[in-house]
């Protein structure tokens, strides 16, 4: 086992290690992934380790479930933020379908509207010429006498 000081936190350290801290190690060297995140204690340092990292263990029993979690405080952080996300989509869904529930029914008032204009329209067509009165009776109107012109006055000049 090595004591290491942390350098920099970007690292698969243990959960709640600051820069500065020392942190045990349970392999004989150090691996890869701490190269110049970190500096190897001497042995007569007496500073106590704050945290102890151990490397992952791939259970190897069933090759379905392997897994490989460097930072299981991350894992579970990333687990919270896809929860809420989760159910942030959840509730644009519910609300993507409301306002899809009110364009529908939109929809089928103007496709109603629709329909009885075009039912009007074929009525009104399908009316002979001359009976459509205005007056709301459908009986056929007479037809209208034109006055007649009234005859021309004679006037003091023609008659001169």
């Amino acid at each position: 086992m090595i004591r290491v000081e942390v350098l920099h936190l970007k690292a698969p350290w243990p959960a709640g290690v600051t820069v500065g801290a020392v942190v045990a190690l349970a392999v004989a060297s150090l691996p890869a992934w701490a190269a110049g995140k970190c500096v190897l204690l001497p042995a007569d340092d007496e500073r106590e380790p704050v945290a102890t990292w151990e490397p992952p263990q791939i259970d190897s029993s069933d090759p379905q479930a392997r897994a490989f979690v460097v930072n299981p405080a991350a894992a579970a952080d990333q687990l919270a933020e896809q929860a809420v996300r989760v159910a942030e989509l959840g509730q644009q869904l519910l609300d993507a379908e409301q306002a899809l529930g009110t364009a529908l029914a939109e929809i089928a008032s103007l496709v109603a509207e629709r329909d009885a204009a075009q039912a009007e329209l074929q009525a009104l067509r399908s009316v002979p010429v001359g009976t459509i009165t205005g007056d709301g009776t459908g009986e056929a109107l007479l037809p209208v006498e034109e006055p007649k012109a009234a005859p021309a006055k004679a006037t003091k000049k023609a008659a001169a």
